[in-house]
């Protein structure tokens, strides 16, 4: 009996007070959990939209070292066809050096800026097609 005696000395409405700032303590409650709930939400759109770009990176990624490795693979096969032509043109420097004896020295002199004139033809050639 002194508990009842007790509670009724705070008076009748205290059990709507306790309604009430349950009521109000519920809805802040809510209130939270929802701005938390759209905070996960924009966090988890943030989170789609990094690793899709991060995907993105990789093929874009992947594209790049293809295109380079093809590059690559295109100025050796030019550098090559270049060597291959001063090699011919050496070889036929060697054939007319040969040929004329060589004893005379304006046709050495010829020989050897039609050597030169050529080299830079070949290497002007191959400057032009790699780019």
């Amino acid at each position: 009996m002194a508990v009842i005696e007790e509670s009724n000395k705070r008076g009748p409405l205290e059990g709507l007070t306790l309604v009430d700032s349950t009521v109000k303590f519920t809805n802040q409650i809510m209130e939270e959990k929802r701005r938390l709930s759209d905070q996960v939400e924009k966090l988890t759109q943030k989170i789609d939209v990094m690793e899709q770009t991060r995907k993105g990176d990789g093929v874009d990624r992947e594209k790049f070292y293809e295109g380079a490795s093809w590059l690559a693979q295109q100025s050796v096969a030019e550098g090559e066809e270049a060597l291959r032509r001063l090699e011919a043109l050496r070889q036929d420097f060697r054939k007319r050096v040969t040929e004329t004896g060589c004893s005379d020295a304006f046709m050495r002199e010829r020989l050897a800026e039609w050597v030169l004139d050529s080299s830079e033809r070949i290497v002007k050639e191959a400057k032009e097609k790699a780019e």
